[in-house]
């Protein structure tokens, strides 16, 4: 009876949280993209049947519904759709970002990309995950067992965030890694700028994504500028650059008796 307000109740603790008579928990989508890359540099990964093969073995609802327990959505795209809010309300704006081309849970198609590849035979590999996201950690595992099923090997290793901060370089030895980002400013081409533009921890050299960033930069109109970074998102969905995982949520608890007056995703970092 003594808290007010505890913030980023561990989803995994947050049915506990629901049964104190004092608390109540909310959820509120928390601009948070999870989501695998390749660095394009690092072999086997620079094949793109490879980065194919470990695409389809990816099961983005399961995710949400076991590891998130449905408190997250599956992601179809790098941008999440409070982003586009400017120009789209909730559902047109995940009406759009479907429409970027996907990977789907396939395990049969997966054993065929593999075997159309320069690692019929498969292969092993490591993934860092950091060990303040327990959720991505399960996630690697649960992919780890998917990628057994056609002959990856893939080594799971949980290591301090600052570790797994520095592993996202391209300069990195590693060629599978999880992204785990939260935006700050809401604006859409905030996290596609990171992914894809110069720079970006992929080592993924596409002029045409970089020249599409650059013009969506350079328009002030919010539906154009969304066109183009979903132009940019499709390119780079064909290349299997990067796999979206989920849209998170942050659970947040009150006692009964408190609230916040136009609850958003952008609670805890505006006026």
């Amino acid at each position: 009876g003594d808290i007010d307000v505890a913030f980023n109740v561990p989803l995994a603790q947050s049915a506990q949280w629901e049964k104190l008579e004092s608390m109540r928990v909310d959820y509120i989508n928390d601009l948070s993209y999870v989501g695998l890359y390749f660095n394009t540099g690092v072999a086997p990964f620079d094949d793109p049947k490879v980065r194919e093969a470990v695409a389809h073995a990816v099961d983005r609802d399961a995710y949400v519904s076991s590891l998130l327990r449905g408190h997250g959505e599956a992601a179809t795209a790098i941008m999440t759709p409070e982003s586009l809010g400017k120009a789209y309300d909730a559902d047109q704006a995940r009406e759009k970002l479907a429409g970027i081309p996907q990977w789907d849970f396939d395990i049969a198609a997966a054993k065929a990309a593999l075997a159309a590849s320069g690692q019929p035979n498969g292969f092993e590999a490591e993934v860092l995950t950091p060990n303040t996201g327990p959720q991505i950690g399960s996630a690697a595992q649960a992919l780890a067992q998917n990628l057994a099923d056609i002959g990856i090997t893939l080594n799971v290793r949980e290591v301090p965030i600052e570790e797994w901060l520095a592993s996202l370089d391209a300069s990195s030895d590693h060629g599978i890694n999880f992204m785990w980002y939260f935006s700050t400013l809401g604006d859409p081409a905030e996290v596609p700028s990171y992914l894809l533009g110069a720079g970006n921890p992929a080592g993924y050299d596409n002029p045409a994504v970089v020249d599409l960033l650059t013009r969506a930069g350079a328009t002030s109109d919010p539906a154009e500028r969304i066109d183009l970074l979903i132009e940019a998102e499709t390119l780079q969905a064909r290349d299997v650059v990067n796999v979206p995982l989920w849209w998170g949520q942050s659970a947040t608890a009150f006692a009964k008796d408190l609230g916040i007056r136009d609850y958003s995703s952008f609670a805890f970092i505006s006026s």
